[in-house]
């Protein structure tokens, strides 16, 4: 679980940055795309911190959390993509 915590944790860093360049550098919906894959690192930071705690109201937020990321990925894919278009 460590490991994937910490990398977890690198990649909502990385995510940010990346984020911010993109927002600066390409345009806004190529950063909306970014952003919100850096969200979904931040749910699973919040979900590797309350592994195996299954009464955590903070382990429940992130299940669901991840549950209504997935649903939306199709989404902001396009919009990433037609930002690059």
């Amino acid at each position: 679980m460590c490991f994937s915590l910490e990398m977890s944790t690198f990649m909502l860093i990385l995510g940010s940055f990346t984020t911010v360049v993109a927002y600066k550098k390409i345009n806004k919906n190529v950063a909306l795309m970014f952003g919100f894959f850096t969200i979904m690192q931040a749910i699973h930071v919040v979900g590797y911190l309350t592994l195996n705690d299954c009464d955590n109201i903070y382990n429940k937020m992130a299940s669901y959390s991840n549950y209504s990321h997935i649903c939306f990925q199709p989404l902001f894919n396009l919009i990433g993509f037609l930002g690059l278009m």
